[in-house]
């Protein structure tokens, strides 16, 4: 099989609903690693950080989440799911400076597209309908299917196969019962 030399640019609807998902992901980052951290330690110590502490605590620990992912593979959980993959204009996996760029355009970026002019710059002015981050970091999400022969790739198995998924299933859960129930039968008899 050959590899494929041009990548294809992830869809906005498919980025869009990536983020979506992110963000749900992030919600239990932020519950096990801001917020528990955060009350254990107004427990024992009897004193409230001030706010300035609180949003570096927040920065650096989803920092930590996005750098150290781009970096190992290109994916964080929310990207895995989707099929994104996070690549150089080159198509090569992003240095550590990239990603620390990434991640500290992101925020403004993400402010600016909760309040509609992010996704307006992504939508209609972009001409490859990038996020400013992405643009200005020298980086871009690529659409990465799975492989046909992955064992995860479910849709492509039934599809080479010739088999309905469902289908097979029922057939595969009623064999071993009559078969079950044909040797019980057999040595009562006996």
């Amino acid at each position: 099989m050959s590899t494929r030399s041009v990548v294809e640019l992830a869809s906005l609807r498919r980025r869009l609903a990536c983020l979506l998902y992110e963000s749900l992901l992030l919600l239990g980052i932020f519950a096990a690693g801001f917020l528990l951290p955060q009350v254990i330690f107004g427990m024992l110590a009897n004193l409230a950080l001030p706010g300035w502490v609180l949003w570096l605590h927040l920065f650096v620990l989803f920092g930590i989440y996005f750098v150290w992912l781009w970096r190992r593979n290109g994916q964080t959980l929310a990207m895995q799911t989707w099929q994104l993959q996070l690549v150089t204009q080159e198509g090569k996996p992003p240095t550590l400076a990239q990603c620390l760029l990434r991640y500290a355009l992101a925020w403004p970026a993400m402010l600016l597209l909760g309040s509609g002019l992010g996704l307006i710059w992504t939508a209609f002015i972009d001409r490859d309908r990038q996020f400013p981050h992405d643009r200005l970091a020298g980086t871009r999400i690529v659409f990465n299917p799975r492989a046909p022969g992955s064992r995860l790739s479910v849709r492509s198995k039934s599809v080479a196969g010739g088999v309905k998924p469902a289908a097979g299933r029922r057939k595969q859960a009623r064999e071993p019962r009559s078969r079950l129930r044909g040797k019980t039968i057999n040595s009562c008899q006996t």
